[in-house]
C-alpha cells in the first residue's frame, strides 16, 4: 500500500532539498496511529 502511495505522491509532491526545523505539534503526531486519513492530496 505505502510503495503505491509514494509513486503516486512523489509525482505530484516537490522533492525535499533543505532541512527545516520540526512543526510545533511534531511531538503530538509521534507515533500516533490513524494519521493516515488526514493525508491531503
Amino acid at each position: 500500500m505505502f510503495l503505491e502511495l509514494n509513486a503516486e505522491l512523489a509525482q505530484v509532491w516537490p522533492n525535499i532539498t533543505e532541512k527545516k526545523d520540526p512543526l510545533p505539534d511534531a511531538d503530538e503526531w509521534n507515533g500516533k496511529p490513524g494519521k493516515l486519513q488526514y493525508l491531503k492530496r
